[in-house]
């Protein structure tokens, strides 16, 4: 398929840098190789928090200690999981693999009377989306999403060749190629264009919600990309949105930032979420940086 082109461009591959000892195997049911996972279990916790990272991120011991100490403090459960071609995942790298992987590790790692949420940071956000309409999990996070690999991709080359060449981009250039309307004919295509998101939102079930974060600096993914998928999810019946744009914050600290109204929105405590992005909204969280790296 064409679209694994894209597939593979936002989904390169990245290593264990410094492997966690927590790391378990689950055989894949559909090909060869098995699906590498962390499974951080907080006795007596209803929520299991499947979490689908960013594009240069795996399951280093630095990160997987990080949501340990945040899954114990916020009284959950959380599951990481490499995607192929990340650590000890072997590929290959497409779009159908991927799905597979999430599906059946999500399926398999959920216990009775346990609610599975997800969480998908920047690249992650498209398998995240996919997987909420998979199996009709109605509550999901969204860190510092896309709407579509396609409307992403020519920016993103324009990042990579003025960095290769030293060079600063044109600021005209970088607002044309980041907007979410570039290539608007060609995005949701099934041929090209793997789990868009701006897509994937209408095909949510009723009764879901969904929360938005995005930092303000955000030049990886422009926030820009949230306004338009917040706007798309609103016009979606019985889907309910929110969007929080956190100033002064960049593409890695987002989803640090962010944490107190990711918990507050998993816990279903809405006064607490809104008091929460009222805070970001005005503070920013400018004392929290994730001194781990990329997400």
């Amino acid at each position: 398929m064409s679209s694994n082109i894209l597939t593979r461009f936002a989904f390169p591959g990245f290593p264990n840098r410094d492997p966690t000892p927590k790391l378990k195997y689950l055989p894949r049911a559909i090909g060869t190789g098995s699906i590498e996972y962390v499974s951080l279990i907080t006795p007596g916790a209803k929520t299991l928090v499947f979490v689908c990272h960013g594009r240069l991120r795996a399951l280093d011991s630095r990160s997987v200690n990080q949501w340990e100490e945040l899954a114990g403090k916020e009284g959950i459960s959380v599951v990481l999981h490499n995607y192929p071609g990340y650590g000890g995942t072997i590929g290959p790298i497409t779009e159908e693999r991927l799905c597979q992987d999430a599906v059946q590790l999500a399926e398999s790692v959920k216990e009775e009377g346990q609610e599975l949420v997800l969480l998908g940071n920047s690249v992650g956000c498209g398998p995240t989306m996919w997987l909420a309409v998979k199996l009709g999990i109605k509550k999901v996070v969204v860190v510092s999403p896309y709407t579509s690999l396609v409307a992403l991709a020519p920016y993103w080359v324009l990042l990579y060749l003025f960095k290769a060449l030293s060079l600063g981009a044109p600021k005209a250039v970088v607002k044309y190629l980041s907007s979410p309307e570039r290539l608007r004919f060609l995005q949701g295509k099934t041929w090209l264009d793997p789990f868009p998101p701006l897509y994937l939102a209408k095909k949510l079930e009723k009764g879901s919600e969904v929360l938005i974060l995005h930092g303000e600096l955000d030049s990886t993914v422009p926030a820009s990309h949230s306004q338009a998928l917040v706007k798309q999810l609103e016009s979606v019946d019985g889907v309910k949105s929110q969007l929080c744009i956190i100033p002064d914050t960049e593409h890695k600290d987002t989803r640090v930032r962010g944490n107190a109204a990711i918990w507050s929105f998993f816990r279903g405590n809405g006064e607490e979420l809104e008091k929460t992005m009222v805070d970001l909204k005005k503070v920013g969280g400018a004392t929290v940086e994730n001194k781990v790296g990329a997400d």
